[in-house]
């Protein structure tokens, strides 16, 4: 089990890119949508102002936890077998 919680499945060709929302910003929009009559047929853009890859994020994470994972390649073919 404690090798488990270090993997870390790195899978070639699957580079997107994520940007994360602070969860405080989405309810504050949600609120501000509901409560005032201005926000109706409006969009709101709430992402973050970075924009990071998986990888990224789990760099960010390990470094963050000092836990040195175990990094395993997968091929883009292997990993949809198992979808």
């Amino acid at each position: 089990m404690k090798m488990f919680n270090r993997m870390n499945f790195v899978i070639e060709g699957m580079n997107a890119e994520v940007q994360p929302v602070f969860t405080n910003d989405v309810a504050l929009a949600i609120f501000n949508a509901i409560k005032t009559e201005e926000s109706m047929g409006h969009s709101y853009d709430l992402g973050g102002p970075h924009t990071y890859t998986f990888e990224d994020i789990y760099e960010q994470f390990f470094s963050l936890t000092e836990i040195k994972p175990y990094s395993v390649q997968v091929k883009l073919e292997k990993a949809m077998q198992y979808y």
